[in-house]
């Protein structure tokens, strides 16, 4: 997953990113129940961590296969999901950075709590690197809380304090944000899927689909 600084903090990296595994437990049924992977065929999780989610997805839909990209330090523990969920046939791992590039060859791209680390210029231009890439009915997916525009709470909005005050320029943000956020790098936004979790997936397809 994204740190702000990963290399120079290798150990409250990898405190970040088991804790992330234990919320991609939790929010994986969520996705997996509300989403159709039938038509996929390859997915790679930008910034997947130790390859929770996507090991989930694989288990749950045989016929795919799955990519989890992420820091080098990072995927290494990505292996033991595979085999902890049977899928080591189905999955593999990249390392790399992502703000350096992307790997080829996904029909989706999955991020899950990526894009609210980042500011709108981060954002956008991650995204403009997936697109150069995504096949022409291809499809990015965005896991992420939706800040809902009223006076009431949410845990959305309780999120958003916390990447004010633990990221430099990440924040949570509406539909209308996020729309205008990845009309900006060439997408649309197709449809928005909600959960029973307190996150949403946002499914994006290039701007002329």
């Amino acid at each position: 997953m994204y740190s702000l600084d990963p290399e120079a903090n290798p150990e409250k990296n990898e405190i970040y990113n088991r804790a992330m595994s234990n919320s991609s437990v939790l929010l994986s049924q969520a996705v997996v129940s509300e989403y159709n992977f039938k038509n996929a065929k390859h997915i790679i999780d930008i910034g997947g961590g130790h390859g929770v989610l996507l090991s989930i997805i694989l288990h749950m839909n045989k016929h795919l296969k799955g990519t989890v990209f992420d820091l080098p330090h990072v995927v290494e523990g990505a292996n033991e999901n595979f085999d902890k969920y049977e899928v080591r046939n189905q999955a593999e791992t990249v390392s790399g950075n992502f703000s350096e590039g992307v790997p080829e060859g996904g029909d989706i791209y999955l991020m899950k709590s990526i894009v609210h680390f980042l500011d709108d210029e981060q954002s956008i231009a991650l995204l403009k690197k997936i697109k150069t890439i995504l096949p022409e009915k291809g499809k990015v997916l965005l896991i992420e809380a939706i800040v809902e525009n009223n006076s009431m709470y949410s845990f959305a909005k309780l999120l958003d304090i916390q990447m004010m005050v633990g990221t430099k320029g990440g924040k949570e943000r509406t539909y209308k944000e996020y729309k205008l956020l990845v009309e900006k790098a060439g997408f649309n936004i197709k449809r928005v899927v909600k959960t029973v979790a307190p996150i949403s997936i946002i499914e994006l397809v290039h701007i002329n689909s």
